[in-house]
């Protein structure tokens, strides 16, 4: 064995970068490490959170469908003759004919008494008394009624509409299936998997649909009461041999039967990346303290500098600042590292944009949604209350739009919402908000100035349209 002559200078160059080396590797290894789990925590608690405004959308989006479709159906002279005949056959079938053309499960008509006249579900519900009395009671006070209920054993999104609206000769409820097209739906915008649960009349759960595999969702009704007393917070639960963080809601209103959604994410699927690199710095810092046995001064330099950089990314990435770049340009592992970091950095920062602009903004004019909109309405008014100042809200739509999207086609009639949304946008201030809230209906938020400059924007609006 050969003495290692430690008055030597080149040995004790090589024992200090070794000893210097492994401490910067230990102590990387644990800083990038501890930054990637805390944002692979809160990534996915943020995602879940996205994925419920998501679902909430969709459900928003086709309410408005539902309603839209519900209203066009009681206008029509003819509906309105058959309902008056009164024959369940005629009604039934024009009924499920109307509900096959919208892609809509379910379609039933309740006369003035609350009992049914026709169903395009089950024919011997006719005749018998409608089974949420509560939302006809709500559609006469307010023209509309919508909720998530239990028909059949499976959850559906009903509205429940007068026919006509003004002189109510009948009542129409349609619904669609909370099902597998719907939960996938979800999965495909938000990348959670998605279920639903109904409650059984024996206070038993069964699954409605759900995007998970067969195997894994079949365990979800035993954990029942686990998602329900985890409510309104996550939890972590195992299914089969993943483990996945959960969320769960009740869509149902208190006393009905119950129906429960999941959102939930799979922790291998979430920490995938982490894991990953934490195992390339492992490889990396065992690789790069044998290398230093052999290395220099330059080498040494060269190793640790970029593994700093590195961290400190890491760091400000861990307090949410998505903008940092690692800055390292090395062709050798630590690059490559680099560029694996920033690359994880700038995928999570893409799709977190992509799904807060689709769940905050309408696809159509760009313009903020009607879920924007009440958050800068909300914070407006705190200012307004805040600074005693008034704070002004404008109500606009578009006159003969309905006229436009039949006479000319939707598409024109899209460019029209479109070049009204850019009209409206050259108008206002930084401060001020323009929504499109749904259809041709606009609404512009005035932070500041009162009544006057109120009257003094909605007319540059008439000047501009």
């Amino acid at each position: 064995m050969i003495p290692i002559r430690m008055h030597s200078f080149e040995n004790r160059l090589v024992v200090f970068f070794v000893v210097m080396l492994a401490a910067v590797q230990i102590t990387a290894f644990l800083v990038v490490g501890a930054a990637n789990k805390a944002i692979s925590t809160r990534e996915l608690s943020s995602q879940i959170r996205i994925g419920e405004r998501a679902f909430t959308q969709a459900l928003e989006q086709n309410l408005q469908q539902l309603t839209y479709t519900s209203s066009v159906l009681a206008s029509d002279a003819d509906f309105r003759t058959t309902v008056n005949s009164r024959d369940p056959a005629i009604i039934s079938l024009m009924l499920a004919k109307h509900g096959t053309q919208i892609d809509q499960n379910l379609v039933m008509l309740a006369n003035l008494d609350k009992r049914i006249i026709a169903d395009t579900l089950q024919a011997k519900r006719v005749d018998q008394p409608f089974p949420f009395p509560e939302l006809i009671d709500m559609a006469q006070k307010y023209s509309r009624a919508s909720a998530i209920v239990v028909i059949d054993s499976l959850p559906y999104h009903l509205v429940v509409m007068p026919v006509p609206a003004q002189r109510p000769i009948a009542w129409i409820a349609k619904g669609y299936r909370l099902d597998d097209t719907l939960a996938w739906q979800i999965q495909s915008l938000t990348a959670l998997e998605v279920t639903f649960l109904t409650e059984r009349n024996d206070q038993d759960w069964s699954i409605s649909a759900s995007s998970l595999p067969q195997s894994e969702s079949n365990a979800l009704p035993p954990r029942i009461t686990d998602l329900l007393r985890a409510q309104p917070a996550d939890t972590a639960l195992t299914l089969g041999e993943q483990d996945y963080q959960t969320h769960s809601k009740l869509l149902t209103k208190p006393g009905e039967q119950r129906v429960l959604a999941v959102w939930q994410k799979s922790l291998k699927i979430a920490f995938g990346p982490f894991r990953e690199l934490q195992q390339t710095l492992l490889d990396l810092a065992i690789a790069s303290i044998l290398a230093s046995l052999f290395g220099s001064i330059v080498l040494s330099r060269n190793i640790v500098s970029p593994i700093n950089k590195l961290a400190a990314a890491a760091r400000r990435t861990r307090e949410g600042d998505y903008s940092v770049n690692t800055e390292i340009r090395q062709q050798d592992e630590i690059g490559d590292l680099a560029t694996s970091f920033d690359y994880m950095r700038e995928v999570i920062t893409a799709r977190e944009q992509k799904i807060l602009r689709m769940a905050y903004h309408d696809t159509l004019t760009g313009l903020p949604n009607r879920a924007l909109f009440n958050d800068r309405l909300d914070l407006a008014i705190k200012g307004a209350e805040r600074d005693r100042a008034p704070a002004t809200i404008l109500m606009m739509d578009i006159d003969r739009f309905k006229y436009v999207n039949d006479k000319l086609g939707h598409p024109i009639g899209d460019r029209v919402l479109h070049a009204v949304g850019e009209r409206l946008q050259g108008l206002l201030r930084k401060s001020d908000t323009i929504a499109r809230l749904g259809g041709d209906e606009f609404a512009v938020i005035l932070p500041k100035g009162g009544v006057e400059h109120a009257c003094e924007v909605a007319k540059k609006i008439l000047a501009a349209l």
